[in-house]
Formats: C-alpha cells, structure tokens, sequence
C-alpha cells in the first residue's frame, strides 16, 4: 500500500507530459497482408513521384478490406501510379486519435471507416462504383506537378494546429485534474484507515 501511495504523490508532484505513442502505418503489401490478403505483386516501389493514398482503416472491417482487394486487384497496371499509407484506428489509440484529427480537418465525421485521401479528393466509405474515379483521382495526382498532401496541409495550417494544441492542452489539464482527485482520495483513505487502527489499539 505505501509503494502505491508514493508512486501516485510522484505521479502528482511530477509534471505530466503528454505525448503519442507514435503513429504506425502500413504501406500496401502489409496491410493486405494484416488483412488476410495475399499481394498481387511482387514489389511496389515508394516514391515521392507517386500519389499517396491515405487509408485510415479497422482490421477485420469487410469496406476496408474490398478496398484493399481492389487496390491489390490494380497494383500490377496502377502500381507506377500510387502508394497506400494505411493507418488502423480500432485498435491504435495514438491512429485512431490522428484519424480524428485528419477527418476533422477535411470536413469528415471520424464516425466510420474506411476514410480515404488521395490528393484533395476525400471518400468516407467505399463501393466499387468509386472504382473508376479512384483511379482516375490516382492518375491526376501522380501527374501533377505539385502533389496536394492533407498532412502537409494541415500542419502548415497555423489555426487548425493551435486548435489541435488547445484541444491537447485540455487533454492534459482533465488528466492531470483526474489523477490528482484520485491520488487524494486514496491518500484520505489510506490516513483514515491508520487512524481508525490507531483508535482501536488505544
């Protein structure tokens, strides 16, 4: 019990800091492969030449997968054209938290998935009747000249990146208020509990 009881004053009296884990993203060939999927290719070059998709995704979600199926389906002819930067947010909070961030940015509820990015182009969900157009929105990316980036946008986006600060900022004073109430709470308890042993044995 006193391990416990100092561990929390330190946790108290230490300044908090609040940081991510850090992100983890998947390119094609891994995602297809968490997802069950086996590659239609044999290698798939990363380039800043191609067009990124950005894929924010849920392992085991049957419109993420048919996604994945047809981005594998149109690797071999579209591979020269793109790659996938896939984030899965059911079961990361630090991506779940970025897909937050990112659909709010692009006028999206972070309500679902699968949410996909190409260039300025955003698809909340996914049919096959979007097959044609993605590949279309694939090809004017990697032949534009100055490839359109959401993240690149969105961190040079001076009032959406206070907000995102504020927000974080607000994060870490609920956790620190939270954590403090607590540590007193079992503090008062712990001081109680001595005194009422005290008492019997007086």
């Amino acid at each position: 019990m006193k391990k416990i009881l100092w561990l929390l004053l330190l946790l108290v009296l230490v300044p908090i800091k609040v940081q991510a884990k850090g992100y983890q993203s998947l390119n094609l060939e891994d995602a297809l492969l968490e997802e069950g999927i086996k590659p239609n290719f044999t290698e798939l070059e990363e380039s800043d030449d191609k067009a990124t998709i950005y894929l924010f995704r849920g392992k085991g979600c049957q419109v993420c997968r048919a996604f994945l199926t047809f981005l594998n389906s149109i690797a071999k002819d579209y591979g020269k054209y793109f790659q996938v930067v896939s984030y899965e947010v059911w079961n990361n909070p630090d991506n779940a938290l970025l897909y937050k961030q990112v659909a709010e940015y692009v006028g999206e509820k972070p309500d679902g998935v699968p949410l996909i990015i190409i260039g300025e182009k955003v698809y909340s969900g996914y049919a096959s009747e979007l097959d044609k157009e993605i590949k279309e929105e694939i090809k004017k990316l990697a032949n534009s000249k100055e490839k359109y980036d959401v993240f690149e946008a969105m961190y040079n986006n001076e009032e959406f990146a206070s907000h995102t600060e504020a927000k974080v900022s607000l994060t870490y004073i609920l956790w620190s208020t939270a954590l403090s109430i607590a540590s007193t709470i079992i503090i008062i308890a712990f001081v109680s509990n001595k005194i009422n042993k005290l008492k019997k044995e007086g």
